[in-house]
């Protein structure tokens, strides 16, 4: 992408939503916002019209977008932020769009854990790819959850208590 070029952005009002037009700004891109209501048609319109030569958007409004593709032929990337695209998900927007798709894993949480380049999620469409430049990843194998204080029977308070002794030792070490 280069300096004046159009992004899209497809998300629900969230923070991902923000930290992608700030990026954009960044960049010197012009962000496209977009409502999530808008239909094949809509987004058909505001694409086209537009130029944009990218779109930011989740595994839920994918799919409005995938079956556009040969009508959008400005449209170079997709960033599809959250969380893992599911195999099928994947595989057909890949089929549809062709290898223009980057997953970016953990926004929901953490901004950019992991990230899946277009070969990645051709190879393996399940795969979060690989952690973000100068991140680490822990997998919590026997957590299953998120890690606040839940009340399910499968919530292991040792793996949250770990998860945030790192998230405050970071801080210390990087924000103070």
């Amino acid at each position: 992408l280069s300096r004046g070029d159009r992004v899209a952005i497809l998300l629900p009002q969230r923070h991902e939503t923000a930290v992608a037009h700030v990026a954009a700004y960044k960049a010197g891109l012009v962000a496209v916002p977009l409502f999530t209501l808008f239909g094949e048609e809509a987004l058909e319109f505001r694409l086209g019209n537009s130029g944009a030569r990218a779109l930011v958007t989740d595994r839920d409004q994918l799919a409005k977008v995938a079956g556009l593709r040969e009508r959008l032929p400005d449209l170079r990337v997709v960033f599809c932020a959250g969380s893992a695209l599911p195999a099928q998900v994947a595989l057909r927007a890949t089929a549809l769009l062709g290898d223009v798709i980057y997953n970016l894993y953990g926004s929901t949480e953490v901004a950019v854990a992991t990230l899946a380049t277009p070969q990645d999620v051709r190879e393996a469409p399940t795969s979060v790819g690989k952690p973000a430049l100068g991140s680490r990843v822990k997998i919590y194998d026997e957590a299953g959850h998120a890690f606040f204080d839940d009340t399910r029977s499968s919530y292991v308070p040792s793996a949250a208590a770990d998860a945030w002794s790192r998230t405050l030792a970071w801080f210390k070490t990087y924000l103070t």
